[in-house]
């Protein structure tokens, strides 16, 4: 349960950084996070 709150934190924080950044900046981050996150499941 720990891991899934942790999981979530960084997808509200991914997802903030989103609506603040450009489309540029959110299309970077977004391939950043899945990437990330990709490579630890």
């Amino acid at each position: 349960m720990k891991e899934f709150r942790t999981n979530t934190i960084k997808y509200t924080t991914s997802l903030t950084l989103s609506l603040i950044g450009s489309e540029a900046f959110k299309l970077g981050t977004s391939i950043f996070i899945y990437k990330f996150t990709g490579n630890l499941w």
